[in-house]
């Protein structure tokens, strides 16, 4: 009974929370260069520099806040708002999962403008949309 306890309460304190951020790669190349430039840049390098990248725009977080962030992408058929039909997409996604006591929703932001403007470039780029 003692053990059901200390394990209920050890499971208490590791439950996460996911935050998730998404960009659609978008502008005038075709769906398989779009692609290639994920395969090529969409790594786990690249998830290194964003993190190094946060650490200097944000001082306040810690490596301890950004371990259990991942950045990947993947391939989607987007439907149309007004009804014309759908397409394929390519949507890059960057996720972390965090405590309950930690507000990733700067960091998240802050990590979504540095990669949809690498991504789409600054000309359109447009505001981050970021989910709980």
């Amino acid at each position: 009974m003692l053990l059901a306890a200390l394990l209920g309460a050890s499971l208490a304190c590791v439950v996460a929370r996911t935050t998730k951020s998404t960009i659609e790669v978008r502008g005038d190349r075709t769906i398989e260069q779009k692609l290639r430039w994920v395969e090529e840049h969409i790594t786990e390098t690249r998830l290194t520099r964003l993190k190094a990248q946060l650490m200097e725009q944000i001082p306040s977080i810690t490596n301890e806040q950004l371990a259990d962030m991942s950045l990947g992408w993947n391939e989607t058929t987007l439907q149309s708002l007004t009804g014309n039909g759908s397409s394929k997409g390519i949507i890059v996604w960057v996720t972390i999962q965090h405590s309950k006591e930690f507000d990733p929703s700067t960091m998240m932001t802050v990590a979504t403008a540095i990669l949809d403007t690498e991504i789409n470039g600054p000309e359109v780029a447009p505001s981050p949309k970021v989910a709980p």
